[in-house]
């Protein structure tokens, strides 16, 4: 089966199947509350009523055929009844909820896995960045992290209400943030960035990146500091690559040990306690566990091409562990480490984590499936690449935005464009303005 038909049918059934199933998904089956190493198309459901409660066009078919092939289906309910393949794992690996994660320390240098924080009318929110690329547009380095947690409204223009809140994210400002404690969120004085671009998200059609990149504070800059992951020194030595996309799209079949890490819950998948990947190039909406801020409101909105990791015990590995990440751990870097022939293995950025699914129970909303974007996507939309030791070695400040003379070019109505070049230079959209000062692309 090739990786084209597994998009094209997670897809086809996301927009086929009614609202109460919200994800399409390739990965490990469940039987009798366990996981397996089966593999089948996943679709989780708001609800499962018996078959008796079902109209014909709302059933599920047991299989899904391709070229002749019979590929087994599996439905899960988004509720109490998925923790009966979930539990708490080693106590080690729920720390956090007692004492925050060293993430939330103070690093007068940027690194994935720090906290970012922004200020918006007066309110404080926060998420973690990523990791540190390079932007092709302009050869500078700069901070990966989700939309959600770096913007108050990352819709594109064309599709926001002129009559509404007036709203931009040029020459915004963010600092490291912290959780002094697991229910509260600070920040710290040290400048880290502005926006400087960011992949505009559409509820017309499926999304498959919620990215942005913020360009560098010069004074936050160390190149031996600049790669680090917090709490993962022993997983990550080096600059790190992106996988490719064959080495995406096998990830069910190699099941690398993967590493998160985030400022909520801290490094994850180097202890007691395991991140294995779950399912593949799945379609979901947001409903999961976002609805994104537009103009004084939010958007439900569909993603596809999505990756899903869990965590698993590896004394019991067909249970997975609660809470593979949590919120705050948004925009998180998903590093796998990714077989390169010959028995030799190299740790890779797979993902930038967006999203977590959450089942109510007894012990309150708990966290079970982590969804991320696939470096290949988040690469080609954000037009980024990896860093490496070449780069790094000449940086100057001049490879570095020049964040006090950032420019802007205001165009008429409400843009659908991505981009715009003018006098041979690129300006990503960022929002909406009263200006009047109209340029004219090229």
């Amino acid at each position: 089966m090739k990786n084209i038909d597994i998009k094209q049918i997670t897809e086809q059934y996301h927009k086929s199947t009614n609202e109460n199933v919200n994800s399409v998904f390739y990965g490990r089956k469940i039987v009798d509350g366990k996981l397996t190493d089966e593999l089948g198309f996943i679709f989780m459901v708001n609800e499962k009523k018996p078959l008796s409660e079902l109209n014909s066009d709302e059933i599920i078919p047991d299989k899904i055929f391709i070229d002749e092939e019979g590929i087994k289906t599996d439905v899960l309910e988004s509720k109490p009844e998925l923790a009966l393949y979930c539990k708490y794992c080693d106590p080690n690996f729920y720390d956090w909820q007692t004492t925050p994660p060293i993430n939330n320390d103070l690093y007068t240098t940027v690194r994935g896995g720090m906290g970012l924080a922004k200020i918006y009318n007066n309110i404080l929110s926060i998420g973690t960045m990523g990791f540190i690329a390079i932007d092709n547009d302009t050869d500078s380095l700069v901070g990966i992290t989700n939309s959600h947690v770096a913007l108050n409204d990352p819709l594109i223009c064309s599709e926001r209400d002129p009559r509404s809140i007036i709203d931009n994210h040029y020459d915004k400002t963010y600092n490291q943030g912290y959780m002094p404690t697991p229910t509260s969120i600070d920040v710290y004085e040290n400048y880290v960035g502005k926006v400087k671009k960011y992949v505009p998200l559409t509820t017309l059609a499926a999304n498959q990146v919620d990215g942005t990149a913020i360009a560098i504070n010069y004074d936050v800059f160390a190149p031996g500091h600049i790669w680090k992951q917090v709490g993962l020194d022993d997983v990550v030595t080096g600059c790190t690559e992106f996988a490719t996309t064959e080495e995406l799209d096998d990830l069910l079949n190699t099941n690398p040990d993967l590493y998160s890490t985030g400022i909520r819950t801290g490094a994850k998948g180097n202890g007691t306690t395991l991140l294995k990947p779950y399912a593949i190039n799945g379609n979901l909406t947001t409903t999961i566990s976002i609805n994104y801020p537009t103009q004084g409101t939010t958007k439900t909105l569909t993603f596809n091409n999505v990756h899903a990791y869990i965590a698993v015990d590896p004394t019991d590995p067909t249970s997975c562990c609660f809470f593979p990440a949590n919120s705050g751990d948004s925009g998180s870097v998903v590093l796998g480490r990714i077989p390169i022939g010959g028995g030799e293995y190299q740790i890779k950025i797979i993902g930038l984590l967006f999203a977590v699914s959450f089942i109510t129970t007894e012990y309150g909303s708990l966290g079970v499936i982590a969804f991320f974007n696939r470096i290949d996507d988040v690469a080609e939309q954000l037009n980024i690449r990896a860093l490496d030791e070449a780069f790094l070695s000449g940086v100057t400040q001049n490879d570095l935005s020049n964040l006090d003379g950032l420019e802007s070019c205001v165009v008429e109505g409400l843009s659908n464009q991505k981009y715009i070049i003018k006098d041979g230079k690129k300006y990503w959209q960022v929002g909406l303005t009263t200006s009047t000062d109209i340029c004219q692309p090229d």
